[in-house]
């Protein structure tokens, strides 16, 4: 009958905002779980990786020192537009002097480690402020970059290139 029609799909319309409604809780609580967390000390640690590069940061409260390696940021990336890309997720935050950073990078070259450090920072600084995640998601700082260096072939020179093609 056509009212049972009805209520089958009255049903059908329930358990899919029920389910839509819990894919979403689930979504959050799974998001709430990648946030880190501060240690004893006031810190909070994360990873980020590009490439060959792995870095591990220890973000606290401070003055706005950032050290790499063991060496300021200045000393370590000669290159401005490497330093204002490390720097990046301290200058959203809108208080990019309130953090201090120690930075622990191995791998890759100096581009892939200032991007690593980058993702890492905008991952530690969720610990201080959960609404940072927002704001760091819709400028895509929390996205880690998968592309990685192409293998070489067998019977070809490079990954794409072609040896000279000879008639005979």
């Amino acid at each position: 009958s056509f009212e049972a029609i009805m209520h089958d799909f009255a049903n059908e319309d329930a358990i899919l905002k029920e389910s839509r409604r819990w894919k979403s809780d689930h979504a959050k609580e799974v998001a709430m779980k990648k946030i880190p967390v501060l240690d004893e000390l006031g810190r909070a640690h994360a990873v980020g990786k590009r490439k060959e590069a792995t870095a591990r940061i220890y973000v606290a409260k401070g003055t706005g020192n950032v050290f790499v390696n063991k060496k300021l940021l200045v000393d370590y990336f000669r290159r401005h537009t490497l330093r204002d890309e490390v720097f990046r997720p301290f200058q959203v935050t809108g208080q990019p002097c309130n953090f201090d950073a120690w930075c622990i990078v191995e791998g890759g070259g100096l581009s892939a480690q200032a991007q690593a450090i980058k993702l890492a920072g905008a991952r530690a600084l969720q610990a201080f402020d959960p609404e940072y995640r927002s704001t760091f998601k819709r400028l895509k700082m929390l996205t880690q970059d998968d592309r990685r260096v192409e293998r070489k072939k067998p019977g070809q020179p490079k990954a794409r290139k072609k040896f000279q093609w000879v008639k005979r």
